[in-house]
């Protein structure tokens, strides 16, 4: 059933941070389900930032569901982490889907307005598609 399978992924970086976070990273990358895999990393998020960040980075540029991709870059958003920030400017400069572009340029905002400031700018400057540009 999907919403125990859901709710297990949630429930286990409670219990164990470093288990939960390789099963996780598995669904995450493996599961047929994309619900599945943007629960895993919503849930991975919630975890040990410095051990989720590097595998919530590799969700975010990798994943072919544009939905999943989302809940990794806004996870990583949410870690107050120079490298989050880095990669999302990546994403949020280079991605060919103006949506991911979106979604990581809003996702530099959550993590500190000071730090994000500089980038965003640079996207609001650079990038062609309006609605990128108002994120």
């Amino acid at each position: 059933d999907e919403t125990v399978r859901r709710h297990a992924a949630v429930s286990a970086g409670v219990i164990d941070a470093d288990e939960a976070l390789k099963h996780l990273f598995q669904v995450a990358t493996m599961d047929d389900d994309e619900t599945m895999r943007g629960h895993a990393t919503a849930a991975m998020g919630a975890i040990d930032a410095d051990k989720a960040l590097k595998h919530l980075l590799q969700v975010a540029a990798r994943d072919g569901d544009e939905t999943v991709r989302r809940h990794a870059a806004v996870s990583a958003g949410v870690i107050d982490a120079d490298e989050a920030l880095k990669h999302l400017f990546q994403v949020a400069t280079m991605d060919d889907d103006e949506t991911m572009r979106g979604h990581a340029t809003a996702a530099m905002g959550a993590i500190d307005a000071d730090k994000a400031l500089k980038h965003l700018l640079q996207v609001a400057a650079r990038d062609g598609d309006e609605t990128v540009r108002r994120h």
